[in-house]
Parts: C-alpha cells; structure tokens; sequence
C-alpha cells in the first residue's frame, strides 16, 4: 500500500508513508482516532510529532483563526427571495498579493474573480471525484453528471486550457444580483 496525501493539503510534502504506517501500527482496527493520534504524537520521539504545534498559545490563536474562517465559510445570505449562496468566498486578491474573503456581490462585479470562483468549484468537483472513486458503482448518476459538465481550464500546476462553462448550469437564483448568475 502505497501513501501519499492530498496535493492541495497542507501536509503535502510531508511523509505520508511514516504517517500511514503509524495510523495502520497504532489502530489496527483501521479507525483511527484523532484524540488518541494527537495523545501519540505528544512525544518528540513519535514521527507524528513535527506534524503539530505544540505551543499552546500559538495553537490556540490556529484554532481560532481556523474557527472564524469556518464561521465565515458557513454564512450563508438569501437575495432577492431566491436560494441562500454562500455570502464570501475565499479568492486571491491581485493588489494584495494574498487570498482574502470577499462578498459575493464583490464578486460578481468581476469577471476575473467570478472565474476564479468557478475554478475553485471544479477543482472541488474533481477532488469530491478523487474522493468517492471508491464508490462509484453508487453514486454513478452524479459521476456522469459531472464528466458532462466541461471541467477544462482548472490551473493543474502551472498549465492553464481554455474551458467553456455554461452559466445556467450553476445559476441557482434567477435574477438576483449575485456571482451564479452572471
């Protein structure tokens, strides 16, 4: 068995056959339990170890950060009368040099940022892909669903194609002001 972590994580780059092989030697049951990894990993001898902050201020200050981005990311708003959408989304601010949150009445004001939005969902789609390939004998409608909709153009390493997207597929709120409906 082969390990490896998610390309876009934050432990990528990271071994994930010493973490792997730590999970599959300490929870032999193969349920393993994030409590009890991070009781493992308290010791600086454990491989897991360089993996987590140990300082608690600075863990705690993560943590919260890490909330407000949650809370952020699960605010939902309702305009004109339609479906709730998202109310920011998390985009790369050119001027900034750095992703921020910014509404999505913000991004509907422009094209490059809409753009942006929409490849971030289809780099989701085609991670929700990767991630249930397992169970695709179930989920086989959605899976050709998505093989329908056009996913090129989605920034893989440095190479960018062209792609068509067709609008009134993601439109869910005829007629309001908002990014789905450009």
């Amino acid at each position: 068995m082969k390990y490896q972590f998610r390309q876009d994580s934050r432990f990528n780059g990271a071994n994930a056959s010493e973490v792997g092989l730590f999970l599959e030697k300490h929870f032999p049951n193969q349920r393993p339990d994030p409590k009890k990894m991070v009781e493992l990993a308290k010791s600086p001898r454990s491989p897991l170890h360089k993996y987590f902050d140990w300082d608690d201020s600075t863990a705690a200050r993560k943590w919260r950060v890490h909330q407000a981005r949650m809370m952020i990311s699960c605010l939902y708003v309702e305009v004109d009368a339609g479906s709730p959408i998202r109310a920011y989304e998390n985009v790369y601010i050119q001027a900034d040099k750095s992703n921020s949150y910014l509404s999505t009445q913000k991004i509907g004001e422009s094209q490059d940022l809409y753009e942006q939005v929409l490849e971030t969902a289809i780099r989701e789609i085609s991670y929700w892909k990767l991630k249930y390939q397992s169970y695709k004998n179930y989920f086989g409608g959605v899976f050709a669903a998505i093989e329908d909709v056009n996913l090129k153009g989605v920034k893989h390493g440095k190479e960018k194609t062209s792609r068509r997207v067709n609008k009134d597929t993601c439109d869910r709120n005829k007629g309001s002001k908002n990014y789905a409906n450009r």
